[in-house]
């Protein structure tokens, strides 16, 4: 992994994305102080990213399930209060089937303050995973980043805790 630090080489890896630190760096000293503190306080503790292309329910084998759907409500469901430590990213590689209007209603739902669910990223077909993978990264604002793919389902509740705590011991 090209971001992973010494000693961790074949672990998962994280990063502190490049917008978060050259948005706080690129701040002058004096310019807008409490701005910066109050902007750092709002980082989320992890970034949640899903590349997407055709994971609705006309792409699954038997057209009857909603992949991306089922992902998005698994994570609404095991992480309930926790969704205010993070921010939930899709990037979609021009999808051709239903799972880009499941992302649209999705990216369109607000919590309690008004703040949305997920954020939402369109494009146009590439085929290059790592293309998208990388402009999802350029669009994450906490220091560590989970990847989830459309076909994913979470059943275990307080694993953002339990990943969280494994990155910092």
């Amino acid at each position: 992994c090209p971001w992973a630090s010494s000693g961790h080489e074949g672990r998962s890896c994280f990063r502190i994305p490049r917008s978060c630190t050259d948005h706080l760096s690129s701040r002058g000293s004096g310019q807008g102080l409490n701005r910066v503190r109050e902007e750092q306080m709002t980082v989320p503790e992890a970034s949640i990213i899903i590349p997407n292309f055709d994971n609705g329910r006309e792409s699954s084998l038997s057209g009857d399930r909603d992949l991306l759907g089922e992902l998005l409500q698994s994570l609404e469901s095991t992480l309930q209060e926790d969704l205010s430590r993070v921010e939930i990213v899709i990037a979609d590689d021009g999808s051709t089937d239903d799972s880009l209007a499941t992302a649209r209603a999705w990216a369109a739902r607000k919590d309690a303050d008004g703040r949305p669910f997920l954020r939402l990223i369109e494009g146009k077909h590439t085929g290059i995973l790592s293309n998208v993978l990388n402009r999802l990264m350029e669009e994450t604002r906490a220091p560590i980043v989970f990847r989830f793919d459309g076909d994913i389902v979470l059943r275990s509740e307080g694993w953002l805790d339990r990943g969280l705590r494994a990155f910092a011991s």
